[in-house]
């Protein structure tokens, strides 16, 4: 019943309280994104990214706390952080022949035919 009600709304409402109801989060799976950006490149970005966030860590524990305006930048950097991580995790299935499916498009963002 839960399954139908979310079909019709078009999103798992009802799936996505019942898991937060019981510590979990629901994460939406997309396809890889097939560019011509080198697998060097991928991680020197995701390795920045990661660079960053420590930073942004650092700076707020300076003063020995995390207030709330840095949480909201740190946990939004790490939801940035998460999301290429789930890419670069759905790329590695498609290409390790894990069941993942790659989306061809071009570095503007134009599908390749």
């Amino acid at each position: 019943m839960a399954l139908d009600l979310d079909l019709e709304a078009g999103q798992p409402v009802i799936t996505t309280l019942l898991a937060k109801a019981q510590g979990y989060e629901l994460v939406p799976t997309e396809p890889a994104i097939y560019t011509d950006v080198p697998w060097c490149a991928k991680l020197g970005a995701i390795a920045r990214q990661d660079g960053v966030l420590h930073g942004m860590i650092g700076e707020a524990l300076a003063d020995g706390q995390i207030n709330a305006a840095e949480a909201k930048c740190i946990v939004d950097e790490i939801d940035r952080h998460m999301d290429q991580l789930r890419s670069l995790r759905a790329r590695v299935e498609a290409e390790g022949g894990q069941g993942g499916s790659v989306v061809p498009v071009r570095m503007t963002g134009e599908a390749r035919s």
